[in-house]
């Protein structure tokens, strides 16, 4: 049976723009965004301890990081240095990264994007993190989340390529070649460029010559994909999906599926993965199989105690033959899910 996913009361038609490749090589990206499969890590996490407003969050990210594997190389960073002890408490090998001050968890928002020159040396390719929905405080403490994301990378690789466009780090996925798709918020981020500018910088500062936009889902303002829409190689594309009595989410589904064929078919499958059964109950945030974390050939894929947990683990392990599949226990997923967490937007791989 085919599923959905949300959609807007009015379908937005998605724009694909397929940019013919530079010709000088003064035009040419000076780096390519490197996909997460094809990074060994270390996994870094933003650790809520001394976060304000942000103690309920402590034990379930405590929880996530002592769940991921013990050989991964795991970093955390802080509004303030742990103790030895707190991080001893997690029962794993952990690297704390002295980076003072961010402001929330949801590192993929701000952090930079694994990306390698032409000689191969790894970089963060860097968006402004300023998002356009916020007011008062809250654009102080984006701000400090840009610059941390901005030294993060600094302290990790050494260097930064900035993207001079707007956007949240969840706002994209691509497969680490010259592909991506990409929320329609950068549009209204970015509301001073015009669509070929954006679609321009994209292809000069990160080497996307191949970009779809995709719009907003009617319950996330911020535009988000990281639980909807989402590379799993440099040739599969995943769907998130919902029963057909959905209606207009299951003709989303479908329209969505069948654009990113005609656009990218050539070159990518699409597979639709469920949502599971009890995503009701949870926070739109979370709730995805999407919101797996890829590294290496690793790939761990969140468990919910729904019935779809093995067809799921069933449908990825026949279209990535080559990777090495584990779940991340439901005790682990639902506490995040439950506090709007989901593993793709709390943690980065580098």
């Amino acid at each position: 049976m085919k599923r959905g996913i949300h959609t807007l009361t009015v379908f937005l038609l998605f724009a694909v723009l397929i940019q013919p490749a530079a010709t000088a090589a003064e035009d040419a990206a000076p780096v390519r965004l490197v996909a997460e499969w094809e990074l060994t890590g270390p996994l870094v996490v933003v650790w809520p301890e001394h976060l304000r407003r942000q103690s309920a969050l402590v034990e379930p990210i405590n929880n996530w990081i002592r769940s991921l594997p013990k050989d991964w190389d795991v970093a955390v960073i802080s509004a303030r240095p742990p103790s030895i002890r707190a991080l001893q408490d997690l029962g794993r090998d952990v690297r704390y990264l002295p980076i003072d001050r961010p402001r929330n968890v949801f590192v993929r928002d701000w952090a930079g994007l694994p990306a390698a020159d032409a000689e191969g040396r790894l970089h963060a390719a860097k968006f402004r993190y300023q998002p356009g929905h916020l007011s008062g405080g809250d654009v102080a403490r984006a701000h400090d989340n840009h610059r941390v994301g901005a030294e993060l990378g600094e302290s990790l690789y050494g260097a930064i390529s900035e993207i001079p466009l707007t956007m949240s780090g969840s706002a994209i996925t691509h497969n680490g070649k010259d592909t991506a798709i990409v929320s329609q918020r950068i549009i209204g981020e970015n509301e001073q460029r015009s669509i070929t500018e954006i679609r321009d910088r994209l292809r000069r500062y990160a080497g996307l010559t191949q970009v779809v936009f995709v719009p907003l889902h009617p319950d996330d303002r911020h535009g988000h994909l990281t639980g909807l829409i989402r590379f799993a190689s440099d040739d599969l594309v995943l769907v998130t999906d919902h029963p057909d009595e959905n209606g207009e989410q299951a003709d989303f589904a479908r329209r969505l599926e069948e654009q990113i064929d005609r656009d990218l078919g050539q070159t990518l499958r699409v597979k639709r993965l469920p949502r599971p059964s009890i995503s009701a109950d949870l926070p739109f945030e979370a709730g995805s199989y999407l919101d797996f974390i890829a590294l290496d050939d690793h790939l761990l894929v969140p468990f919910f105690d729904a019935p779809e947990d093995e067809e799921v683990l069933e449908i990825l392990s026949e279209a990535l033959p080559g990777r090495v599949l584990a779940p991340i226990p439901a005790d682990v997923i639902l506490p995040l899910a439950r506090e709007g967490l989901a593993p793709s937007r709390i943690s980065v791989v580098y």
